[in-house]
């Protein structure tokens, strides 16, 4: 199994859309309800993705290949948390669920991890539903750990989601 990371750009907008409509539809499913994840379609996606590429050169919007076939997405940026100016952020790992399991998270996040050192943050966090358990055993796994800091976003219905750390 040959896996890459690439940057990925606005020529890659649809691709992006279909990965992240699908990766919510598998990694969500009976966590946000369905209702919502049905307004989350590629097409809107793929919109956003052209839209915030262009505007946002200080991120990395990644695809994550096996083979020749898209696997996975990932995005990586400066922590927008005001209490963590010195953070760089996994703002988005998602793999299509026949993907799981196979070495391709711990891939990613090695790449993410030497993109913050490179870029000079101090440590880095992800904020994560707090019911995706298979996402949190993951990230703790991976050395993350819970840092206290939560909040809440509405999904059609009101989600608690916690912030995992990581001292690089």
């Amino acid at each position: 199994m040959d896996i890459k990371i690439i940057n990925a750009g606005v020529q890659d907008a649809d691709t992006l859309g279909l990965l992240i409509s699908e990766c919510w539809r598998q990694a969500y499913a009976g966590i946000i309800p369905d209702d919502y994840l049905k307004t989350v379609t590629p097409e809107k996606r793929a919109e956003r993705f052209r839209t915030d590429i262009p505007l946002n050169p200080d991120v990395e919007y990644d695809l994550i290949f096996v083979d020749t076939q898209p696997a996975g997405l990932m995005i990586l940026m400066q922590c927008r948390d005001e209490d963590l100016p010195d953070a760089g952020d996994l703002t988005a790992i998602y793999f299509l669920s026949p993907y799981w399991g196979k070495g391709l998270g711990q891939a990613a996040i090695e790449y993410a991890l030497q993109w913050f050192q490179s870029a000079s943050y101090k440590q880095a966090v992800i904020w994560v539903l707090a019911e995706n358990q298979r996402a949190r055993k993951f990230y703790e796994k991976n050395g993350f750990y819970l840092d206290g800091a939560k909040k809440t976003m509405d999904f059609g219905k009101e989600l608690s989601v916690v912030r995992y750390r990581r001292d690089l």
